[in-house]
């Protein structure tokens, strides 16, 4: 349970920090690249917490027996990871406060990659919350204050969806 818990508390937090990145121009630059710095230390951490069911996946994942939800959750992750290591390692090229000097292929232009990398990253993890979302619920309702974030009216996930498109 205390395993659960901290899982849930990572996630909510990296939700938090992952949105806060999302928004760079309402936070400092040095802000931006330390937390994005935290987050990839927290999606490590993450990833070990899960290294069971990517274990067990890994090996049943060319199965006819195992599910295909559970095999577009996995080759999704793949992607996700991918994807935010180049989220990460742009963002390292482009730094102006963490590591100001480093330049590696200086011919590269690395912000439309770490732009493009980052939006595409932002899809990807709205569909790994999804396809997480009934987890994520019975998780948050350990906790009954933080209960009521995770029942929606089907209202409330009308507002949802328009604000995403918005």
């Amino acid at each position: 349970m205390k395993k659960n818990k901290f899982r849930f508390w990572l996630d909510l937090a990296m939700t938090v920090v992952l949105c806060l990145l999302y928004s760079p121009e309402s936070t400092s630059l040095p802000f931006h690249e330390i937390a994005g710095l935290v987050l990839g230390g927290a999606l490590i951490i993450h990833a070990l917490l899960n290294k069971k069911w990517v274990i067990n996946i890994t090996k049943k994942i060319f199965s006819k027996d195992l599910k295909k939800k559970t095999r577009f959750a996995y080759l999704l992750n793949v992607i996700l990871l991918i994807d935010m290591l180049f989220i990460m390692v742009s963002g390292l090229f482009i730094s102006k406060v963490v590591l100001p000097n480093v330049r590696y292929f200086p011919n590269v232009n690395w912000m439309p990659i770490h732009i493009v990398s980052s939006i595409l990253g932002l899809v990807i993890v709205g569909i790994h919350i999804g396809l997480h979302w009934n987890s994520i619920k019975q998780m948050g309702s350990h906790f009954p204050k933080l209960a009521k974030l995770f029942t929606f009216r089907k209202t409330s996930r009308k507002l949802v969806s328009r604000l995403i498109i918005i």
